[in-house]
């Protein structure tokens, strides 16, 4: 048995619908391609910024982009043994080991 309405939706519930559906879509764009706030403001061009980090050529010009963790891990390994006493470089490989696991 089918079940039809005998009057279309009143306009005012069309029209907060489609604003409840434009909220939601652009609350969610900006989230997108959002880097994780602890690697927002890495030094430029300094050793950590190659290590996290990995330039790739576009037609506008070259842009980096965000290496994947088997990558950083290695890179990371290598900065911390030439400066040992860095707390925050074994922060981000335990960071880096994390992003890594596979569940």
């Amino acid at each position: 048995m089918k079940c039809f309405l005998s009057a279309p939706p009143k306009r005012a519930t069309r029209l907060l619908l489609c604003a409840a559906g434009a909220l939601a879509l652009l609350w969610t764009l900006p989230a997108l391609g959002e880097l994780p706030s602890w690697i927002r403001n890495v030094e430029a061009r300094s050793a950590l910024e190659t290590a996290l980090f990995r330039m790739m050529s576009l037609p506008q010009g070259g842009v980096l982009f965000r290496r994947p963790p088997r990558e950083t891990r290695p890179a990371l390994a290598a900065l911390i043994k030439d400066q040992p006493s860095n707390a925050e470089l074994y922060s981000l490989r335990a960071r880096e080991d994390e992003q890594q696991l596979d569940f």
